[in-house]
Formats: structure tokens, C-alpha cells, sequence
């Protein structure tokens, strides 16, 4: 139910062209606050056409695609929303992945 300690994701390579779709999604550029959920990010909804287009992706890659877009999507967000307005002395990471070795 879950890439333990990241396992998977470290065996793939990210496909940048669907890196690119997954990060293409309007919310990415909407200024805070916002809050989003399945309504915008549901598996079938977001992800599943994407997937799609790239059968020749690997599982492990999708996971490292994914974990890549998750990554860039927050340090984008530090850019563009917190750091010209703020100046951060320490960043709090939580969440199981937190915990992943790699």
C-alpha cells in the first residue's frame, strides 16, 4: 500500500515528459491559501491519463515521476509564494515519506 522507505521510486527514472503533465495543472500557480483534494487530484481524474500516455514507463518510474513532482511542486511553491516574502530559518518536512532514507 505504500513505497516503503521509497524502495521503488529509488529503482526508477523520472520520465521528464510526464513530469511536465503532472505538473501542468493549474493549482500549481494559484496563490495561497488553497487547499485541494481528491475534487482536483483523484487517481483516475489526474494521474490515470497521464500514466496512459506512457505505457512504456515502469512502475518504478511512475513512483520516482510522482516523487519528483510532489518535490518540485513544493520547492516551487517556497519560490514563488514564500521566499519573496519571507525569509525561512527552517523548513519542517512530516509525513511518512519524511522518514524515507533516500
Amino acid at each position: 500500500r505504500c513505497d516503503l522507505d521509497g524502495a521503488l521510486a529509488a529503482k526508477g527514472t523520472v520520465v521528464p515528459a510526464l513530469l511536465e503533465r503532472f505538473l501542468d495543472h493549474p493549482y500549481f500557480d494559484a496563490p495561497p491559501v488553497k487547499s485541494t483534494g481528491r475534487e482536483a487530484f483523484d487517481y483516475a481524474l489526474y494521474a490515470a491519463p497521464a500514466v496512459a500516455a506512457f505505457p512504456e514507463a515502469s512502475t518504478a518510474d511512475l513512483a520516482a515521476t510522482i516523487t519528483e513532482a510532489i518535490a518540485r511542486s513544493i520547492a516551487g511553491a517556497l519560490d514563488r509564494f514564500v521566499r519573496p516574502r519571507h525569509e525561512l530559518a527552517a523548513l519542517i518536512v512530516s509525513g511518512g515519506g519524511a522518514a524515507n532514507p533516500r
